[in-house]
């Protein structure tokens, strides 16, 4: 069975986002995950927009089964130090539900506005892998040192650990090579979603491939890492509201999954074909309006048949 969890819409009050989320557990859903930013990035900056971490808390103590995690931490924004300390708390608040998702952070005017340094992209992709290190050094280690080009800790302690146990998944996204060497020798968990386009089954199939290769550079067990998908689940009762939903919304087919119930079992198992074994579900009206009705929807009719 392929686990779905949910992305949790960007911009959505505080109390209706904590009610979705148990919403979505109830639904039956194997995890949920939250942004990552600071404000808006479609452009309307005065949305609300509760910070990540934070949020995470609030889910945490609101529910009881669902696992949880960011989608991603811009590493730019907190030191690694930190965020070894933040996620082993929550960790533990949550009885071991978290997945800690973390990328190199890239929405320029992001850290203009809020005074974070902006690299070059190699440079950023090069402090995620400094501040990984530190992440799980000081998740398994009493105390732990490091210093790198970007990052230093020396004899930092980490106390609580973890609950999970050696430390919780860590999920590592991105389709270029540089991302994908990170993803190879740190990550559990590889998700191949945005920014940019999202792949198509073909895409994924090669994207497996490069992720192969680096784990044979580095020595990691290819299938110790769980292969995921992230994009639009747009699921529809009949063809007449399946054409007004391919009108409306005006995604590419090929990179979402798009139809009535049976189509988009069909094109689940085309990526469960590729190699998906999770899906990070984005479902438009939950995200345009709060309605939980495709995840509804997805959940009693789809959910168990993949």
């Amino acid at each position: 069975m392929t686990s779905v969890g949910v992305y949790l819409p960007r911009a959505i009050e505080v109390e209706r986002s904590i009610e979705t989320a148990g919403e979505i557990e109830r639904l039956g859903f194997e995890s949920l995950w939250v942004t990552d930013h600071l404000f808006d990035t479609d452009g309307q900056i005065l949305n609300p927009f509760p910070e990540c971490w934070t949020m995470l808390t609030a889910i945490a103590c609101a529910t009881k089964s669902i696992r949880l995690g960011p989608l991603v931490l811009g590493n730019s924004f907190r030191s690694p130090a930190l965020v070894a300390k933040m996620s082993s708390t929550l960790d533990c608040i949550c009885r071991g539900r978290l997945n800690l998702g973390i990328g190199a952070a890239w929405f320029e005017e992001e850290h203009t506005k809020y005074g974070f340094t902006f690299r070059k992209p190699p440079e950023r992709i090069e402090a995620l892998s400094e501040a990984v290190q530190i992440i799980l050094g000081m998740w398994t280690q009493p105390e732990y040192s490091f210093s790198g080009k970007y990052y230093k800790c020396v004899r930092a302690v980490n106390e609580p650990k973890p609950f999970q146990k050696p430390h919780p998944p860590v999920c590592i996204g991105g389709k270029g090579d540089r991302m994908l060497s990170i993803a190879a020798a740190y990550a559990d968990i590889y998700n191949a979603a945005g920014p940019g386009p999202n792949p198509t089954p073909e895409e994924y199939v090669t994207l497996l491939k490069k992720l192969r290769d680096h784990c044979l550079k580095t020595g990691r067990d290819f299938h110790k890492i769980k292969k995921t998908w992230g994009g639009y689940i747009c699921v529809a009762r009949n063809e007449r509201e399946l054409k007004e939903m391919v009108k409306r919304l005006r995604l590419d087919p090929t990179r979402a999954v798009i139809g009535t119930i049976d189509s988009c079992i069909s094109k689940i198992n085309d990526f469960k074909e590729a190699g998906v074994e999770g899906i990070m579900a984005i479902f438009p009206d939950l995200w345009d309006s709060g309605s939980l009705e495709m995840a509804t929807l997805f959940a009693d009719a789809i959910l168990n048949k993949v």
